[in-house]
């Protein structure tokens, strides 16, 4: 029965963004957050048929192009 279960702790993944950005900083890691709060986790399966996917995917390429010298 459903009134039987415990509650689940629900995440926020904004709080899990920030603690992830502040262990980058601590190591000197270069990093930026986008948050698409539309977009699913597995967005980049929409490469190609969802506009906002693929800018998000170009956006990647000039940060990767931009910090790795390429």
């Amino acid at each position: 029965m459903l009134h039987d279960r415990p509650l689940r702790r629900v995440r926020d993944p904004r709080r899990r963004r920030r603690r992830l950005g502040r262990h980058l900083a601590d190591f000197k890691v270069t990093s930026e957050v986008h948050p698409m709060p539309e977009g699913q986790h597995s967005f980049v399966l929409g490469a190609g048929r969802v506009p906002e996917v693929d800018q998000a995917i170009q956006q990647m390429g000039q940060w990767l192009r931009k910090h790795l010298g390429a």
